[in-house]
């Protein structure tokens, strides 16, 4: 086989194109539909069946969709949807129900956001008229435009995508071959090596001492060290969605206390201990913002009377005083004059004296019996 004649697994998404609006178009690009599933959904289109063809196609893309979440393990599903009674041994087309099984996809990137929305109406459309009393009038049937809807729902948000087990399939034999030949290639320089009976020095690049990856410490291999080799190489193409479920499920055994935060640095990053490091640096550097504003308020809200102040001498204004805390501010009280109503009266009050009471008005007079 020459290279022209090779191949590339294509991963993108076939697009349903907005010309395809009759069921033959759209169910030719669904390519995780059998050929049968096929014709009897576009014969129940074409005999204007649009209730049982919509049931049809919406139950094989749910039954497409939760084939994909239950790759990712129940108890990933199950802490995902905050289920304990998902475990190890449930089964995951029964546990989830569909609408948890568009929710997830969502919040996994199998679906976006505009195609779990289209998922969702027909969701609610197909389980409207599956759950239809017999009792209602002949009219409130489904409409060729909401069962069109609803296939192109289905086809365009799941069952468009290419298989994922054809995926990996298809990138398991060149990753197994290439890592034969990375084998073979190791084990004929160590027999070179010990042919030549020469010490080999070789740049090496440090992982996980938090260094700068630009240093390329030496180290030399002699004869002697490769009598005994235990060799192993291996390469591994993982699916991005099983990336993620693997990455959520580790931060959250950090949560609950279950695996260390060194452990999970050391899962994720090449050289944890540098990223370890400007992860404390960035929190202290956080705090000390929060700090540092916290600290220009607190010294505003103590200035604020004074600057008032100020501003108020160099403008001539009344000057403010402050009430107790909490209060607001009001202006001070005029000094006394002989304006009524300003500052302190003119003439003080009567003030009491010692024995009776002065006398106010008249009173009236009597003798006590």
């Amino acid at each position: 086989m020459s290279n022209d004649d090779l191949v590339l697994w294509q991963s993108e998404v076939t697009r349903v194109p907005g010309s395809a609006i009759t069921a033959d178009d759209i169910v030719s690009y669904a390519q995780q539909l059998s050929l049968r599933d096929s014709q009897q959904i576009v014969s129940a289109f074409k005999n204007a069946d649009y209730e049982i063809g919509s049931a049809r196609i919406w139950m094989k893309a749910m039954a497409v969709l939760k084939k994909q979440l239950s790759s990712l393990g129940p108890e990933f599903v199950g802490e995902m949807l905050q289920r304990a009674d998902i475990g190890p041994a449930s089964d995951i087309r029964q546990a989830v129900t569909d609408y948890e099984a568009i929710l997830l996809a969502q919040e996994l990137g199998m679906a976006n956001p505009t195609e779990a929305m289209r998922l969702r109406q027909a969701y609610e459309t197909v389980r409207h008229f599956t759950e239809k009393e017999e009792s209602e009038d002949d009219e409130s049937v489904m409409t060729p435009e909401e069962a069109i809807h609803c296939l192109r729902a289905c086809v365009q948000s799941v069952l468009a995508r290419p298989k994922l087990e054809g995926a990996q399939d298809f990138l398991e034999p060149p990753l197994t071959n290439n890592a034969s030949a990375w084998y073979e290639h190791f084990l004929q320089i160590a027999e070179m090596i010990k042919a030549v009976n020469l010490p080999v020095t070789i740049p090496v690049m440090q992982i996980a001492q938090g260094e700068d990856a630009r240093v390329r410490p030496v180290v030399t291999i002699k004869p002697e060290d490769l009598e005994d080799i235990d060799l192993e190489v291996r390469f591994e193409s993982v699916p991005r969605v099983v990336q993620f479920a693997e990455d959520e499920s580790d931060r959250r055994d950090v949560e609950l206390g279950f695996m260390s935060r060194s452990t999970y640095m050391g899962k994720k990053y090449d050289d944890p201990v540098r990223e370890a490091r400007q992860v404390d640096l960035d929190k202290v550097g956080l705090a000390a913002a929060e700090a540092a504003n916290e600290f220009a308020i607190q010294f505003m809200k103590q200035m604020a009377p004074d600057i008032a102040q100020r501003l108020a001498t160099e403008k001539g204004l009344p000057a403010m005083v402050q009430q107790q805390q909490g209060a607001a501010s009001r202006p001070a009280r005029p000094a006394g004059g002989s304006v009524p109503g300003q500052g302190a009266p003119v003439v003080p009050p009567v003030q009491a004296q010692g024995g009776a009471p002065p006398a106010v008005g008249s009173a009236a007079r009597g003798t006590a019996q």
